[in-house]
């Protein structure tokens, strides 16, 4: 799902129930999921993907869709071991 931000930019997002989430990770026979950025919905229509990125554009004046459009440079770095 790819959402037109009014500077021009976009943001992009897997759309997902929580219930394909676990499907995956039994196909892959994996305990754990990470990836690409998911939004979840209850159902996949118009309808709840509308209301899912009105939430999002709403809560913290929009941070997460310009979080997610953000160039991975620009994100805070994980900290970790270094190898």
């Amino acid at each position: 799902m790819r959402v037109d931000l009014e500077d021009g930019s976009a943001s992009s997002f897997a759309a997902l129930t929580p219930s394909h989430v676990g499907h995956r990770m039994n196909e892959a026979g994996q305990d754990f999921s990470y990836g690409a950025p998911a939004l979840f919905v209850k159902r996949l229509d118009q309808e709840g993907l509308a209301k899912a990125v009105e939430a999002m554009a709403a809560d913290m004046s929009g941070f997460w869709l310009r979080y997610y459009n953000s160039k991975r440079d620009d994100k805070k770095k994980a900290k970790g071991r270094k190898k």
